[in-house]
């Protein structure tokens, strides 16, 4: 139940090192709540999202509305989770939209156990700020077939500093690169977002 992280942990530490160099250039807001998505989910819409995911690894198709995919996340939160408080909407247009608040005390230790540079998530706690709670935004669009991931993303915020769009589409490639390892090795082949659900092919 943690494949939620592990690609929100492939946005984070390569969108990141790219928006904390506006967030130190720039007046922070100091607001201390991710932005809220109007996602609230309740007991029945975790049970849901476990079941339909349990009878995915058997083999069956499986979609998941805002309800369900934000109650997954607040039941996978850890004391180790970089990201707390989190929403995630799917728009009528297919966009998903994902806030939370970046426990920045946490990143360092998190990126480390999934692989990633433990100096690169160093240097991004030492510029946003030790034992802070930074909101942060991601609004993308995509899918994926036959293994193959399109993916857009359309906008990036660190507490509330947008990122410029010249600067999302340098790392867009390596994004797109780096997901599509992680959702293969997962086993999902498969994506497609439509009608305020992501529907994940059989495994």
């Amino acid at each position: 139940m943690r494949k939620p992280f592990v690609i929100l942990a492939v946005l984070l530490m390569i969108i990141l090192p790219v928006a904390v160099c506006l967030y130190v250039s720039n007046n922070s807001s100091d607001r201390v709540h991710a932005r809220d998505l109007g996602v609230r989910p309740d007991a029945q819409d975790l049970s849901s999202a476990q079941t339909k995911f349990s009878g995915w690894r058997k083999g069956q198709l499986a979609s998941f509305n805002s309800a369900e995919l934000t109650a997954w996340l607040h039941h996978s939160e850890t004391a180790a989770t970089p990201l707390v408080d989190a929403q995630v909407r799917i728009n009528a247009d297919n966009s998903i939209e994902i806030s939370g608040l970046l426990v920045t005390d946490r990143l360092e230790p998190y990126a480390s156990s999934r692989g990633f540079s433990a100096g690169q998530a160093r240097q991004i706690v030492e510029q946003l700020g030790r034992n802070k709670r930074v909101p942060l935004y991601i609004r993308c669009q995509g899918g994926m077939n036959n293994g193959q991931l399109d993916l857009n993303i359309k906008n990036v915020e660190v507490d509330d500093i947008g990122v410029p769009r010249f600067m999302i589409r340098d790392k867009q490639n390596e994004i797109e690169r780096i997901l599509q390892e992680v959702l293969q090795r997962n086993h999902i082949q498969d994506i497609r977002v439509e009608n305020r659900e992501i529907r994940l092919g059989r495994p």
